[in-house]
């Protein structure tokens, strides 16, 4: 075997050796590079994952805002439709009420002029509150305008205008029924004269109409300190069933009045 082919040889097996001795390690380098490229993409998979996740919440916290600020919108605008028609009955009420003043049968003058000043009172303030709530942007502002509402119906319209409108139909009570009673019990004494002069015997009928006039003589002064009270008093609940009370009293001394009335015209007919 000459240099050449030795040189060969010796070349191809060190070739073969060099190839035997770093293969295996190649190979065993490939087999660790395949689990770190496993394990990183299950990181990365596992971050994704998070990373969805983390997504969806944030958009399901924005939906969530999003539908709180759409209910807050919605609450506002049922609100302030609310209060804006709540407002509109009262200015409706007032000059409803201003309307049944100008046609009572029976009224004083400077009474009216009074009543009908404090119902437009009444209206300027209602119609103030009504642009506020108009332009009101949020609920903070609607809660405002309804204190100020509250505030201005229990200082104003129930310490005045309710008031002065039951002062108006007293007023009109006494009109209607005190001065009606009153010149039917003076007939009644005209009769009893006439028959007095013809001889008849009217003791009892004088005193009957006597007891009459005391009924309708409490009557007019239970009226006159009702009118009393209503002018140094506050028009709330418990003072109108105060008032409820006393116009019962004299509703019954009527009654008792036309009750004696009756029994005059019985005893009439009987010595006629």
């Amino acid at each position: 075997m000459n240099t050449l082919h030795k040189k060969i040889i010796i070349g191809g097996l060190a070739v073969a050796i060099g190839v035997a001795t770093f293969a295996p390690a190649a190979v065993a380098e490939s087999h660790r590079r395949v689990p770190a490229r496993a394990g990183v993409l299950k990181v990365r998979e596992a971050f994704q994952k998070k990373m969805d996740k983390s997504n969806l919440q944030e958009a399901r916290t924005r939906f969530q805002e999003a539908r709180e600020r759409l209910g807050d919108n919605n609450n506002f605008e049922r609100q302030k439709q609310f209060l804006l028609r709540a407002i509109d009955s009262l200015i409706k009420h007032a000059e409803l009420l201003k309307e049944r003043v100008t046609n009572l049968p029976v009224i004083d003058d400077e009474l009216e002029a009074r009543i009908i000043a404090e119902i437009d009172r009444d209206i300027a303030k209602l119609t103030e509150l009504q642009e506020k709530t108009n332009s009101a942007t949020t609920i903070e502002e609607l809660a405002r305008i309804k204190e100020e509402l509250a505030s201005h119906r229990k200082n104003a319209y129930n310490t005045k205008v309710r008031g002065l409108v039951l002062l108006a139909h007293i007023g009109v009570y006494e009109h209607r029924v005190i001065t009606t009673i009153e010149a039917r019990a003076d007939r009644i004494e005209q009769y009893l004269t006439d028959l007095s002069e013809n001889g008849k015997d009217v003791t009892e009928l004088k005193r009957l109409l006597s007891s009459a006039r005391e009924k309708i003589t409490t009557a007019k002064n239970i009226l006159s300190d009702v009118k009393e009270i209503i002018q140094n008093n506050e028009t709330d609940l418990d003072f109108l069933k105060r008032i409820q009370s006393k116009l019962k009293e004299v509703k019954m001394l009527i009654k008792d009045v036309y009750q004696i009335f009756r029994e005059i015209v019985t005893q009439v007919k009987a010595i006629r």
